[in-house]
């Protein structure tokens, strides 16, 4: 084998080593056990050939007590190693040509799909889903939408003390109206926790050319300027139901409302993109929502990124005040 990936060969290396050791550990002519193959295990992570060198193969004998039969021939082993290799190959879907590729870089192999299903711990609990996927979208021309659950530990109340540097801001400021303080102080705390955003101006520090709908806030992202609309798909404590009405109309006047502030910012304070964060009690609702935005104009749509972040295991986004007194 003179090509393929280098994690192929570091894990067809240790199988044909396994191999070798079970053809040549039992005991030699003079009774003495061959160390010549230990040796060759130490330095095997320096080795650059697929195999041994051939002088230092030992033979087995009928003692050996391991799985692989000692009368196996050395050329049956290679044919081995190499399908294996070509299964590995086939697994990864690497091409041919792939050349070296360290274990390191394993990372750039596994799907990027597969990140859906990590949890990531922070400061009030795991994020479960999305975590780290809005960066990619800044500089797409379009619609993204991505969904998370911000699972919290079981506490009695919120404590501010854990906040991140924005999201503590945002809740030691006046909130410019509604009863939505909570739900934008959370938002920024996922998107710093997550995104690794930094909060750049609150609401009623962005400048606008024209009066209208506005942003809650906006944040840097790679050193991109983000708008962040914040809302709820919530009907109150005594509703269990919502409907695919419901998320559309949501879905509509709020990508609407993004389409105007986006119009009217400043070029001072000029975003690439707006971020329509929606969070909901409710898992069920989540797929509500998703199932909307597929039937929503794309005209409405727009460029937007949608995240919809349930909140399971406590109900912060709720009050003003995060549940405090």
């Amino acid at each position: 084998m003179e090509s393929g990936s280098g994690i192929a060969k570091f894990v067809v290396s240790w199988l044909l080593i396994a191999a070798l050791v079970a053809v040549g550990c039992g005991s030699s002519d003079s009774g003495q056990q061959d160390t010549s193959v230990l040796t060759d295990i130490a330095s095997s992570d320096q080795m650059t050939n697929d195999s041994l060198p051939q002088d230092q193969l030992p033979q087995g004998d009928e003692n050996s007590d391991l799985l692989v039969p000692s009368d196996v021939a050395q050329s049956d082993l290679l044919d081995l190693v190499e399908v294996l290799d070509a299964d590995l190959f086939e697994t990864l879907d690497l091409p041919d040509e792939a050349g070296d590729i360290s274990i390191e870089e394993i990372d750039d192999i596994v799907p990027d799909d597969l990140d859906e299903d990590v949890a990531l711990e922070f400061a009030y609990g795991e994020i479960q889903g999305s975590c780290g996927s809005i960066a990619a979208q800044l500089d797409s021309p379009e619609p993204s939408f991505f969904s998370n659950v911000y699972l919290f530990d079981d506490a009695p109340q919120f404590n501010p003390a854990h906040l991140s540097d924005g999201a503590k801001t945002r809740y030691n400021s006046e909130n410019a109206g509604g009863s939505s303080m909570c739900s934008e102080v959370l938002s920024i705390q996922v998107l710093e926790e997550c995104e690794g955003a930094t909060l750049y101006k609150m609401e009623t520090e962005v400048l606008y050319d024209v009066l209208g709908d506005i942003t809650d806030y906006v944040v840097l992202i790679n050193g991109e300027k983000v708008g962040v609309s914040v809302t709820r798909a919530y009907k109150g404590p005594f509703v269990d139901e919502y409907t695919a009405t419901d998320a559309t109309e949501l879905l509509e006047k709020k990508l609407t409302s993004i389409q105007e502030s986006s119009a009217n910012v400043s070029a001072e304070d000029r975003w690439v993109k707006q971020i329509l964060h929606i969070w909901t009690l409710h898992e069920e609702w989540k797929d509500t929502v998703a199932t909307a935005w597929e039937s929503i104009d794309p005209s409405i749509k727009g460029n937007t990124i949608v995240l919809v972040t349930v909140e399971n295991n406590s109900e912060f986004i709720v009050p003003d005040d995060c549940g405090l007194d």
